[in-house]
C-alpha cells in the first residue's frame, strides 16, 4: 500500500491533512491509532474547518470499520459533537470509548473461558462417576446442562 512506504516521523514532519491521513491508514492497532491521533492533534486544529470534517468523514467511512462493531455509534456520535477547537476532547472521547470496550471484551472473555473450565469440571466429575447432583452443587452450572453432558458421556461410551 502506498501509505505504507512511508515512514511515521515523515508523516509527522509533513503536518498537513494528507499526511495525517496517510499515518493513521497504516496497518495499526487500536492503541496506536490513539497515540498517533493525540500526535496530529496539533494538525488537526490548523488545517480548515472544510479539511476537518472531510476528516471526521474519513475516519466513519475508513477508520471505524476496522474498530470493535459494538463501537460503531459511539464513534459517530463523538465525531458528530466534535468542532475543531474541540479536537483534543474529541480524540480524548475515542480513546476512553476504544479502551471501554476493550474492557468488556476482557471481560465477557474471562466470563467464557470460565464457563468452558466449569463444564470441562462437571464433564471430568461426571466420568469419575460423582452424582448428578453434587456435580451441580459443585459447579453451579444448571441441572439442565449437566444432564446435556451425562447424556453426551453416556452416548461416547456405548
Amino acid at each position: 500500500m502506498i501509505v505504507d512506504r512511508y515512514e511515521e516521523e515523515e508523516l509527522y514532519n509533513i503536518s498537513n491533512l494528507v499526511s495525517s491521513i496517510f499515518l493513521l491508514d497504516q496497518e495499526i492497532n487500536q492503541k496506536e491509532l490513539i497515540r498517533r491521533l493525540k500526535k496530529i492533534i496539533y494538525i488537526l486544529k490548523k488545517i480548515s474547518s472544510e479539511q476537518f470534517d472531510v476528516f471526521k468523514q474519513w475516519i466513519k467511512k475508513i477508520i471505524k470499520p476496522r474498530l470493535d462493531k459494538s463501537m460503531g455509534s459511539n464513534v459517530d456520535e463523538i465525531l458528530d459533537k466534535s468542532s475543531q477547537r474541540e479536537v483534543d476532547t474529541m480524540v480524548h472521547n475515542l480513546e476512553i470509548t476504544l479502551d471501554n470496550i476493550k474492557k468488556e471484551g476482557m471481560k465477557e472473555g474471562m466470563k467464557e473461558g470460565m464457563e468452558k473450565g466449569k463444564i470441562e469440571v462437571a464433564r471430568q466429575m461426571l466420568i469419575e462417576g460423582l452424582g448428578i447432583d453434587m456435580v451441580i452443587k459443585l459447579t453451579k452450572l444448571k441441572k439442565e446442562k449437566i444432564l446435556k453432558l451425562k447424556q453426551e458421556i453416556d452416548k461416547g461410551k456405548h
